[in-house]
């Protein structure tokens, strides 16, 4: 096996992972932050999103949103839901 077929992209989460980049802005309708989780369970993958849903100056005032979004194992979108919206700061500042 060359390390070519070791890389995450060659990996089915790296197809999850793809397919996200690829559908999330247009499924969510803001613009990726960035992927937070990705699990699969029986029938499906679920891949945790953030997003901006609106940008300020500062951007510690951006107003994020984390979503779930749900894929079936042929890595078409059957839903997404929002679980959370915050402020960029008040994240940063649980940490």
């Amino acid at each position: 096996m060359s390390s070519d077929d070791t890389t995450i992209e060659n990996t089915e989460i790296g197809r999850v992972q793809n397919t996200i980049r690829n559908v999330a802005e247009d499924v969510v309708g803001y613009p990726l932050s960035g992927i937070t989780s990705i699990d699969r369970d029986e029938d499906s993958w679920i891949v945790a999103v953030e997003v901006i849903e609106r940008s300020s100056v500062p951007d510690t005032q951006d107003i994020l949103g984390r979503y779930e979004i749900t894929l079936d194992d042929d890595r078409t979108v059957t839903g997404f839901r929002r679980t959370d919206r915050y402020r960029r700061d008040d994240m940063e500042q649980d940490r």
